[in-house]
């Protein structure tokens, strides 16, 4: 008898089809149960590990055992004539078709019933149901800048719940890795402005733009939501929803539009990305609008609204009340510590970097998974002077597929590795084109480098692109003069002084160009108790020739205010003290790797 009859005869085959049609059902179940039921990730990758387990020993158990009326039996002890295949390989036929039935039936109910906006989740990725394993998907991550949604609620105070809309669901679409998606600050700033949708791509640097708008009338909420070429003009996928106002409904909407429109960009979601744009919400309506409205105040921190008065207070008050509506919800702590550290500048600076770590840390246990806490741990770390762990959090920001670049270009200026932290300001441009501190502070970069040229180029396009913006001129001035332009350095530094009313941050310039007297003097009227960058001030002594004073400003600003001395080595005039011991116990009391 050959191998084939004998594996027929054992229904080694029959039964290799039925655990395959049962393995894949489960898969199926499993797939929708696992999220449903809030258990994590790698549930789903255990289970699927333990299905392809099965396969073999249950095609070894076909071929070596026989189920017969007195119990289950080698197939070597059961007589050829006794034998009970032909029988048991009929019900085993009966069995596949039934459970191919219900695999059917599911699929439906899952598409149709469970899914009811149509969102062709078959494009995501093989282990979601309806799956097609020979669909393939651009490597080339498409763009797309989401636009905050058009406010069409009767109170136009609800702005903000559209904002925070719009935001959601960029951060959504922010979590799948085949999409570049512009960051909401540049996405937002081009709010009210009389553009065309070509124009603002060609602004953002994007293909793509998806627009909409918001209504809340009473418990109903309508979003409309559309995603259009930009060369074309033309649109590639809308879709209205009318639902009952609540958490649940928000949150799939959301879910939806990030599908959908992934699917209509042809970008494909993986297991671990469609985990999260399942993420779990808040407890109730009240935690979310309250958390929507503190939103829209960091959005006003961002652009540089600081309103210390109204909007850190206005800021913090929401974000506690979403709190105590529900303690457990990891953006609102997570969010809270955001304005805590944008306000670490003003006041008690100690006191507030300890309230903001405290809620990221809260955030961080209720929701480890959370990617902008750990942004934002990373961002507290560095102003401890802990570069270790902020490296850490970045490596484990980038683990989880999350933007970190901005943050991570901070962290390797701290550590003097300024040619890779021009690169990461390269890449935070990219996602955040509109971004004047990003562009200004990789212009920094430069300098650091000695790049002086480069440093030009950039800080000039920074101020062609933004008339009337006199902070640039502090580092431009400086960087004309490195270059031994000092005619058209001296002419930026005394526009900045003029408008200011302050020599001092352009004082290095009037010295190397011989205006020593002037210099001499913004020096001398430095409060040295009110410095951010002691640096500078170290820098300029050392032009004046005064290397004491130097490090005695180094020294002090270690002992009383190591934080300020992040970027110290920025200075090309500050690294020329390297080999100092006065100089190298300042670098070690901040501690800097060596």
């Amino acid at each position: 008898m050959s191998l084939i009859s004998e594996l027929s005869r054992r229904s080694v085959f029959r039964v290799g089809a039925a655990y395959l049609i049962v393995a894949w059902l489960l898969a199926q179940i499993t797939d929708v149960a696992i999220p449903a039921l809030r258990l994590p990730g790698w549930v789903t990758t255990f289970v699927i590990f333990l299905l392809l387990i099965g396969f073999p020993i249950a095609l070894i158990f076909a071929w070596a055992y026989e189920v017969t009326p007195d119990g289950v039996k080698k197939t070597k002890d059961v007589p050829l004539e006794q034998s009970a295949r032909r029988m048991s390989g009929r019900k085993t036929d009966f069995i596949v078709i039934g459970i191919l039935v219900a695999g059917i039936g599911f699929l439906i109910a899952d598409k149709y019933l469970l899914n009811p906006d149509g969102v062709l989740v078959e494009a995501i990725d093989e282990t979601t149901p309806g799956a097609s394993v020979t669909q393939e998907f651009p490597d080339e991550p498409k763009s797309i800048a989401v636009l905050p949604f058009v406010n069409m609620s009767d109170d136009p105070a609800q702005e903000y719940f559209a904002d925070g809309i719009s935001e959601e669901i960029l951060n959504e679409l922010s979590a799948i890795h085949n999409l570049r998606v512009i960051s909401r600050t540049s996405s937002f700033a081009l709010r009210g402005q009389n553009l065309s949708l070509s124009e603002i791509a060609a602004r953002l640097g994007v293909d793509h733009v998806l627009e909409g708008s918001v209504r809340k009338a009473g418990n109903q909420i309508r979003i409309t939501a559309q995603l259009i070429d930009a060369s074309t003009d033309s649109h590639l996928w809308s879709e209205t929803y009318n639902r009952e106002l609540t958490v649940g409904n928000l949150l799939k909407i959301q879910e939806s539009v990030a599908v959908a429109v992934a699917n209509a960009l042809q970008a494909k979601i993986f297991p671990q990305e469609y985990d999260l744009l399942r993420a779990e919400g808040p407890a109730n309506l009240a935690a979310l609008d309250l958390y929507h409205d503190g939103m829209y105040f960091v959005r006003k921190l961002e652009i540089g609204d600081f309103d210390a008065g109204t909007i850190f207070a206005a800021a913090i008050e929401k974000f506690e009340a979403s709190i105590r509506e529900d303690p457990d919800w990891a953006p609102s702590h997570a969010a809270l510590g955001v304005i805590y550290h944008f306000w670490i500048g003003f006041g008690d600076r100690e006191e507030k970097l300890r309230i903001s770590k405290e809620h990221i840390m809260e955030a961080l246990r209720l929701d480890d998974q959370y990617a902008p806490a750990h942004g934002s741990l990373a961002y507290i770390l560095l102003n401890e002077l802990d570069f270790a762990g902020a490296q850490r959090e970045h490596l484990r920001l980038r683990s989880m597929g999350a933007s970190t670049s901005w943050g991570y270009a901070l962290l390797l200026m701290a550590l003097a590795q300024y040619d890779a932290a021009i690169v990461e300001y390269g890449k935070a441009i990219i996602e955040d084109p509109l971004s004047m501190p990003v562009k200004a502070q990789q212009g920094r970069a430069y300098i650091c480098a000695e790049r002086y040229p480069e440093a030009i180029d950039a800080l000039e396009a920074l101020r062609a692109a933004n008339p009337g913006i006199i902070g640039p001129n502090v580092l431009l001035s400086y960087a004309y003069s490195k270059i031994g332009d000092m005619t058209k350095g001296v002419q930026l530094a005394e526009e900045f002084a003029s408008e200011t009313g302050n020599d001092a941050p352009v004082a290095i310039v009037f010295a190397l160009a011989g205006m020593v007297e002037r210099a001499q003097a913004a020096l001398a009227g430095t409060d040295m108790s009110q410095l951010r960058n002691p640096g500078a001030i170290a820098a300029l002594a050392i032009v004046l020739g005064d290397e004491e004073r130097a490090l005695t400003i180094l020294e002090r600003a270690a002992a009383e205010a190591p934080h300020s001395l992040q970027i110290v080595r920025c200075f090309a005039e500050v690294r020329s003290l390297a080999g100092n011991p006065r100089y190298e116990a300042v670098l070690d009391k901040v501690g800097f790797p060596d």
